[in-house]
């Protein structure tokens, strides 16, 4: 879908693929699904804070399935610039992304990672 919008997008199944993806590719933006087998998208983000250290911040918007606003702040509180509750509608996640970017100035190429984004988006 967002292919559709302009971006290119690579996946990443869990955590440790996303760490992995970001030491080794240029991403503008992550799309960090919460909860995941392996490393979960609290503590992939802590490590993701920790290795940019020094480095461009790249914004990271939390999907998750809880949309309490204690759930909110726990990702704020982990690093993620930005929180979406599934179902994500694809006209709220595009708002966010440019939202995101045009605040840090951050959308130079257009490539973003997906983590474990499945079934959650809808047209």
């Amino acid at each position: 879908m967002l292919e559709r919008l302009g971006y290119s997008v690579a996946l990443a199944n869990d955590g440790k693929q996303a760490l992995s993806a970001i030491k080794t590719a240029s991403f503008d933006l992550i799309m960090m699904d919460v909860q995941m087998p392996e490393m979960d998208g609290l503590e992939a983000t802590r490590h993701i804070r920790e290795w940019e250290a020094g480095k461009t911040r790249i914004p990271i918007i939390a999907l998750t399935a809880h949309a309490m606003d204690s759930h909110r702040e726990e990702c704020l509180a982990a690093g993620m610039d930005s929180f979406l509750a599934k179902p994500i509608l694809l006209e709220s996640l595009k708002l966010q992304i440019e939202r995101l970017t045009e605040e840090l100035g951050t959308l130079r190429k257009c490539h973003l990672v997906f983590i474990r984004l499945k079934r959650c988006l809808r047209g």
